[in-house]
């Protein structure tokens, strides 16, 4: 299960999509900081954003990544694993690799513009949908 894991995370890290999701969003959230003198209406302001980007990106990358992932799926079957171990891995190296852009490209900027309570509780909350959006996918097919 680890080496599963281990290959989906470092095959997603490398993905363009994931990097390009996480320069897009630390663009977003630092141009928005930039914007406001008040880390409150950034707050404010990147939370519409993230309640509108994070779902739609996350569910979109995962759909398509385990469409594409069919054969090694196949692959990984045809093994002696149970299924149920194959889709967890599957799904908890997804949602690092989601998450991690996440964290990178909206959590370090609201840690550095707003590190108070509300903006943990954004970034967690960011995860956790983050974490919904992406079980979809893999819900769906196991």
């Amino acid at each position: 299960m680890k080496k599963i894991i281990k290959y989906v995370l470092l095959d997603l890290l490398r993905n363009r999509i994931i990097i390009a999701y996480t320069i897009f969003l630390a663009v977003i959230s630092l141009s928005v900081f930039n914007l406001e003198d008040n880390p409150s209406k950034g707050i404010l302001s990147l939370l519409n954003l993230v309640l509108i980007i994070v779902p739609l990106v996350s569910i979109v990358f995962s759909t398509i990544y385990v469409y594409n992932a069919a054969e090694f799926i196949e692959l990984l079957v045809s093994q002696p694993l149970r299924r149920v171990n194959i889709w967890l891995s599957i799904f908890t190296g997804l949602a690092s690799s989601v998450c991690m852009a996440f964290l990178v490209g909206c959590g370090i900027p609201v840690l550095i513009y707003a590190p108070g309570d509300t903006g943990l509780t954004m970034t967690a909350m960011g995860v956790l949908l983050t974490m919904v959006f992406v079980a979809l996918p893999c819900w769906h097919r196991y």
